[in-house]
């Protein structure tokens, strides 16, 4: 599906029931790259998510903007609207001014759960400062629970990074073990930093991008942090990340469809701390090696 023409509406959730398919994306508050035009690159985004035909999406760095500014727009309403997923939960996760907020979001085919905001405290409290957030909501697929948690965190303070990955950790850690997890979003770290590989391992999440490489993966000028986690019993059938132009955002998008494997068989079930934490700690040595330049 990569690269194909939009075929919006033409996918339901039941269509594949056996598999899940993930995109998450930093839409950098919904204006084209190189444009003031606030809420420009919408009918652009909205093209991208339907070209991958994803059940969930995960989206950050949205605007919601009060009422003079702006057109008053809610960007996940608009977003809803011009892909028609017919279900939404979005949540605060920092402030613009008195213009309006920056939201994550979650979009599905499926029906989801409450929305849940969880605060990140600032590691320097005060009346004007205000770290990230991280959206937690739920779906149900073949009568399964899956917890899903949409999120971005500060690019440029390493110690707001950890504090929200330790706030995350404590969440995955208190749910039901066989309930699946899905996390997408702008980390601000990447494979290999200490923070993050720590975080994915105890957390027992699996990254799809050291499952499945994608040999064709966009590269930004830093080190991916745009990334998508997970917890269940699947096999990993594709991963990309890329960046179509022209491009609406400063990141790429990231997909992945989840497929449950064979009748019979397991690939890393839920609870499987040895192998999530040795696929992190391989991708991580092989980052390690590239930089090298062993």
């Amino acid at each position: 599906m990569l690269g194909a023409t939009s075929q919006r509406g033409s996918r339901t959730g039941a269509n594949l029931a056996h598999s899940i398919r993930v995109l998450t994306w930093n839409i950098g508050n919904g204006n084209e790259v190189g444009r003031a035009d606030e809420n420009s690159a919408l009918p652009l985004i909205a093209d991208r998510i339907d070209e991958q035909m994803p059940d969930l999406v995960l989206l950050n760095q949205i605007r919601h903007w009060n009422e003079g500014y702006f057109g008053s727009l809610n960007q996940t309403d608009e977003l809803m609207t011009l892909t028609q997923m017919p279900y939404g939960r979005w949540g605060r996760t920092t402030r613009v001014g008195i213009a309006g907020l920056e939201a994550a979001a979650v979009m599905s085919l499926w029906p989801l759960g409450d929305a849940i905001i969880h605060a990140i405290p600032a590691p320097y409290p005060g009346p004007e400062v205000e770290a990230h957030a991280i959206l937690q909501t739920s779906v149900v697929v073949e009568e399964k629970t899956h917890h899903v948690f949409s999120l971005r965190l500060n690019p440029a303070k390493v110690d707001e990074q950890v504090g929200g990955l330790n706030v995350l950790r404590r969440l995955i850690k208190s749910l039901p073990p066989d309930d699946g997890v899905i996390v997408g979003g702008d980390f601000g770290c990447h494979v290999g930093d200490a923070h993050f590989d720590d975080f994915a391992a105890r957390a027992e999440l699996r990254n799809p991008a050291l499952e499945k490489p994608d040999k064709s993966a966009c590269e930004p000028q830093h080190a991916p942090v745009d990334h998508i986690l997970f917890r269940g019993n699947y096999v990993v059938h594709q991963y990309a990340r890329r960046c179509n132009q022209p491009n609406p955002s400063g990141h790429p998008w990231v997909v992945v469809e989840l497929r449950r494997p064979p009748a019979g068989k397991s690939r890393f079930a839920c609870g499987t701390t040895l192998l999530a934490g040795a696929s992190l700690l391989f991708g991580a040595s092989l980052l390690a090696l590239r930089r090298s330049g062993t």
